[in-house]
């Protein structure tokens, strides 16, 4: 993109093409960078879901093991 930007302005075409790609760029970087975010948090809740779901196996599996061995017993 700089590579565009300093071919427009060698040409002597006017600086409010260079200016609106800048910008452009700029708000392709923000949404990417919005996404990207998202996504994390996303992946973030998605993984905090997921052990949570393991730890409360677990915690019912501990609370029957005593259980369980009273009936082999």
């Amino acid at each position: 993109m700089s590579f565009l930007v300093s071919i427009t302005s060698v040409k002597g075409t006017s600086n409010d093409a260079s200016i609106s790609i800048r910008l452009n760029v700029s708000i392709i970087k923000i949404t990417n960078n919005a996404k990207n975010e998202f996504i994390k948090i996303k992946y973030d809740s998605d993984q905090n879901r997921t052990e949570n779901l393991n730890l409360k196996t677990q915690k019912v599996e501990d609370a029957l093991q005593p259980e369980q061995q009273k009936n082999r017993n």
